[in-house]
């Protein structure tokens, strides 16, 4: 074996996953994981979360406002397409008879 295909073997107490990282080539690589791998995911991710611009409680308010007056708009024409239609499958199978 040549020293560059070594330095990739892993240690007896190391585990590997393979992962590939571009797949129209298909090449995998070793990965390491380990606890710190793990314990380092969760820092960043409460580092970004602090980062995160939050909306305010009036930003939200008026956003459920929102959304409530189009559900109710929206509902209201479906009910009313689907009375409308229904009154004149009824008047066309009335005819029918």
């Amino acid at each position: 074996m040549n020293k560059g295909s070594k330095r990739n073997e892993p240690k007896n107490d190391e585990k590997v996953v393979k992962v590939t990282f571009n797949k129209s080539s298909g090449k995998k690589k070793n990965v390491k994981f380990s606890e710190l791998a793990l314990s380092k995911y969760f820092s960043d991710v409460v580092a970004e979360m602090k980062k995160v611009s939050w909306p305010s409680w009036t930003q939200i308010r008026n956003g459920v406002m929102v959304v409530m007056t189009m559900l109710v708009i929206v509902g209201s024409i479906v009910s009313l397409l689907d009375l409308g239609f229904s009154y004149s499958m009824k008047s066309l199978m009335s005819l029918r008879k």
